[in-house]
């Protein structure tokens, strides 16, 4: 039988730290896990990892997200990768001023649920009488409501309706015949 070590590496790196340290798990012949740590500051004295990136055994830098460069200095991204009028911010390498309903790191990402069109992140379909893009917007005019009454927007109801054209009146009418 032979023994079989397997390491994970997970790594945290502290930029403005002179010591830069990276724990490992190893896996015995058992399968079971074995930790131990790994200061990865003496093999590789002057190497650091910036915006999250990861220092690897090799003294290289794995980079997280839209980073790269030996150090995970440089935003890969650039004012074209932003979508919906988005803006780039170099500082944080992600696109800001996201128009909603639109999120994520380009501007890409609907954030609203639902029946949408991910293509235009709009409703596929809203329940009469609404509508927009978010099913929020109501779709009745002013002249809908009569009587004196007028158009709630946010109700997409009638306010003030003379009691003969109430809701209570109505029901009650068809009730009695």
């Amino acid at each position: 039988m032979y023994a079989v070590t397997f390491l994970v590496l997970t790594t945290l790196i502290v930029v403005n730290s002179s010591q830069v340290k990276t724990q490992y798990v190893k896996y015995n012949e058992d399968g079971e896990p074995e930790h131990f740590h790994v200061d990865l500051s003496k093999r590789c004295p002057k190497m650091g990892c910036m915006n999250k990136g990861r220092l690897t055994t090799d003294c290289s830098c794995k980079c997280r997200g839209f980073w790269h460069g030996s150090s995970c200095q440089k935003c890969g991204l650039v004012q074209t990768d932003c979508r919906h009028g988005s803006i780039l911010d170099e500082d944080t390498c992600r696109c800001v001023s996201c128009p909603a309903p639109w999120g994520g790191h380009l501007c890409n990402t609907c954030s609203m649920k639902g029946a949408l069109d991910p293509e235009t992140c709009r409703m596929k379909e809203c329940s009469l009488p609404w509508g927009g893009s978010d099913c929020k917007t109501c779709l009745r005019d002013d002249s809908f409501c009569t009587e004196g009454s007028v158009l709630n927007r946010k109700t997409c109801l009638c306010d003030n309706c003379p009691e003969q054209f109430s809701a209570n009146t109505i029901v009650n009418k068809k009730k009695s015949n």
